[in-house]
């Protein structure tokens, strides 16, 4: 593995991000949109390496964390396209700073282009970027997002809390996991879900809701 060209990949797209992306308005209780967008694509890298762990297939680790560290960079340029974007962006990156094969820059490249793009059938290294990237920001992660955007100065609060994720995340939760490939990721999910409704369960027990 080189952690080098993994550390000055992660410099680059910080620099990029930090300086290039706008703020805009989001469910995260602080921090700029910017920082925000480098934490998700941590995550991402970490959730890319923590699929594979639990898969019986092998791939190249390296190329699998420079796309998930990539992946978001386009959105420098635009939200519109970014993955179209964030895949210029890193070829002509990785060609000028690092010693990859033409062909492992292709692999990486490929994978960021269909990121985003759930609704086609793709090789399996892609599908563990698509899962990682869509696995993110669920859990206990969106409970505590909506926990914060909910008035907390409202009566109604904890009602208002429960409606949100029922009527709103676990049903996004749900539309995520049918569009899941990766058998891991399937069962991350599922476990992120029913973690979710034993939170509301238990909120309404104690609210007697």
């Amino acid at each position: 593995m080189d952690n080098q060209l993994l550390e000055q990949s992660r410099c680059y797209r910080d620099h990029l991000i930090k300086h290039k992306v706008a703020d805009k308005d989001n469910l995260f209780p602080s921090g700029s949109t910017s920082d925000l967008l480098i934490a998700h694509s941590n995550r991402v890298e970490a959730l890319v390496d923590k699929i594979q762990d639990n898969m019986n297939h092998s791939y190249n680790r390296l190329e699998l964390r420079l796309a998930a560290i990539f992946h978001d960079i386009g959105k420098c340029i635009g939200y519109e396209n970014h993955a179209s974007y964030s895949a210029e962006l890193t070829e002509k990156w990785l060609k000028k700073e690092s010693n990859l094969s033409p062909d492992a820059i292709i692999r990486i490249i490929s994978s960021i282009k269909v990121h985003s793009d759930k609704s086609n059938e793709v090789s399996l290294d892609k599908q563990i970027l698509q899962d990682a990237d869509e696995l993110d920001e669920t859990g206990v992660m969106s409970i505590v997002m909506h926990a914060v955007n909910t008035d907390k100065n409202d009566k109604e609060y904890f009602n208002k809390l429960i409606q949100k994720l029922e009527n709103r995340e676990l049903i996004f939760c749900r539309e995520v996991l049918s569009n899941l490939k990766t058998e891991i990721a399937k069962e991350m999910m599922s476990q992120r879900i029913d973690f979710i409704e034993t939170f509301i369960h238990q909120l309404k027990s104690e609210t007697c809701t």
